[in-house]
């Protein structure tokens, strides 16, 4: 059965949590979480760069593999993007965003045209100086 429950995690951010079962192939399964930022947060980066983390550490407790993760920075604000990017510098954490699949004349992205997934490789060792 397809659901998304939303709910308030430790850190009072809306959580959002989806599973999807293949109804070809039960042993398919797909698990999306999406985690909001509160609002006072959205233009701090630290912010976003702290949560990403808590992902990534939240995943590793629950044996799934960093491979098997992939942010996505598509819609945030620029201090969100900011953080993610830091947050996933590391060669092993994957990146992608949404290219649209055309434009129109005035150069804006076709709602009417399916967007392309796009993988974005960066391979950074970053460690925070403060």
């Amino acid at each position: 059965m397809q659901k998304l429950t939303a709910h308030p995690d430790s850190q009072n951010l809306t959580v959002f949590d989806f599973n999807y079962i293949d109804p070809d192939d039960a042993a398919k399964t797909l698990k999306i979480t999406l985690k909001t930022l509160p609002e006072k947060d959205v233009d701090d980066p630290n912010a976003t760069f702290m949560l990403i983390n808590s992902i990534y550490e939240e995943a590793a407790n629950e044996g799934i593999e960093v491979a098997d993760i992939i942010a996505d920075y598509t819609g945030g604000t620029k201090s969100m993007t900011a953080g993610l990017i830091l947050a996933c510098a590391q060669p092993e954490r994957r990146l992608q965003f949404m290219r649209p699949g055309g434009y129109t004349d005035d150069g804006r992205a076709d709602l009417k045209l399916d967007s392309i997934a796009t993988e974005v490789k960066v391979s950074f060792r970053l460690k925070a100086v403060r």
